[in-house]
């Protein structure tokens, strides 16, 4: 809908032919991330930056425990307000802080050292 209506500053990122639609390039300038339950939300922690979750009422989703569930921090748009004012209101009331917990409970060794310890293991081996 939004990409068909021409939004302004509102882009779809289609990440379906990897030869022409780089997703890394379209995460590192956005300024928020609106997706369904697409494991790209995960991905989007890195950037430390909102993150809006369209519920498109799949029913076979995996639970996670509160700890590595991303609607824990993550807005849910319930369409009580519109999108617009649901995107400011995220924009404003955003806590970097509770992503970079959750990339870290995500992830392992999320502090830029990844080359350097695979270079080092495939050394020893």
């Amino acid at each position: 809908m939004a990409g068909k209506k021409k939004i302004d500053n509102v882009y779809i990122s289609n990440p379906a032919n990897i030869l022409t639609n780089d997703t890394m390039y379209d995460i590192a300038v956005s300024d928020l991330l609106i997706s369904d339950t697409s494991s790209i939300t995960y991905e989007y922690l890195i950037t430390q930056n909102p993150i809006i979750i369209l519920n498109n009422n799949y029913t076979d989703l995996h639970e996670m425990p509160s700890t590595l569930d991303i609607k824990t921090i993550a807005s849910v748009y319930n369409e009580s307000l519109s999108i617009s004012d649901f995107v400011t209101n995220t924009l404003e009331n955003h806590n970097p802080d509770s992503y970079k917990r959750m990339l870290d409970d995500c992830f392992y060794f999320n502090d830029g050292q990844s080359t350097k310890r695979i270079t080092e293991f495939l050394q020893s081996v």
